[in-house]
């Protein structure tokens, strides 16, 4: 079993493409207004005992159990926690539809649980068995997930800010960085590419009358250590006066390149 994340690495930035597919997904669910910014929960260990769970439901029901996703509201107190330690059954107590963690379909329904604050997770739920693992509560639209015999059902994958905050959960979340690539060490130096910008493949070239694909590198290395966003900027200014559609990094070791979707075809003239 993996060990636990530090608070320090348990929440990681986001790019923009993700950020755009988190709003989209909040506005399916019946969610209003745009979201302020969203991080990624990175546990390992929380993924290696809700897949666990997964299988164990698997071998108990004789086919896998459903799965859905479910938005849970809380104090910003408590959030840090839940994205190191998960869900913790101790601290049931007092609740109005049984003991166990509640999971909107809504996100309008989570924001009432998260106490006056700004932020909710986006989590991935095992339903396993009605009224044994799960109760649906008809009245508020929400899921009480039960986690019996320490199976983990519940799974964070996103905390997202959904209004402005000037707390002290705010003011940390803005020193989360990016994950960095590894260090590449004495790698930079065996791979061309790994100390500085230079052509992949000299002898490259376009044999297609007209594509609207293209593969840019090796691009400056300083740019393993910024985000999909940087890179993407970096490339788009690189073919200024083209269209750019789609940038996809490409992380290779201690080198990076990038697959590049045109919005306009190009011919080999515009190519060379």
């Amino acid at each position: 079993e993996p060990p636990a994340p530090d608070q320090g690495d348990a929440l990681r930035r986001i790019t923009r493409a993700k950020l755009r597919l988190l709003q989209q997904k909040w506005a399916d669910a019946g969610g209003h207004g745009e979201l302020v910014n969203a991080w990624q929960v990175h546990n390992p260990r929380l993924e290696f005992l809700f897949h666990a769970s997964e299988r164990d439901f698997a071998k108990a029901l004789g086919h896998g159990s459903d799965a859905i996703d479910g938005w849970h509201g809380t104090a910003e107190e408590n959030v840090l926690s839940i994205a190191v330690n998960g869900f913790d059954p101790s601290r049931w107590c007092g609740q109005v539809y049984g003991a166990g963690e509640y999971f909107a379909k809504d996100p309008r329904v989570s924001i009432g649980y998260a106490r006056g604050g700004s932020f909710m997770f986006l989590c991935r739920l095992l339903l396993g068995q009605a009224d044994v693992d799960h109760d649906w509560v008809e009245t508020c639209k929400y899921y009480v997930i039960k986690q019996r015999d320490s199976r983990v059902q519940a799974l964070p994958m996103f905390l997202v800010q959904f209004q402005e905050s000037s707390a002290d959960l705010s003011q940390a979340l803005r020193a989360v960085k990016s994950r960095d690539c590894e260090d590449p060490g004495a790698l930079a130096g065996r791979q061309r590419g790994g100390l500085q910008a230079c052509e992949a493949r000299r002898d490259a070239g376009m044999t297609a009358d007209t594509t609207r694909h293209l593969w840019v590198g090796w691009l400056a290395p300083e740019l393993c250590y910024r985000d999909n966003d940087a890179v993407a900027d970096d490339v788009e200014a690189f073919l200024r006066g083209h269209e750019v559609e789609q940038v996809k990094p490409e992380r290779n070791g201690a080198r990076i390149g990038a697959f590049v979707l045109l919005g306009r075809a190009i011919g080999r003239a515009e190519f060379q």
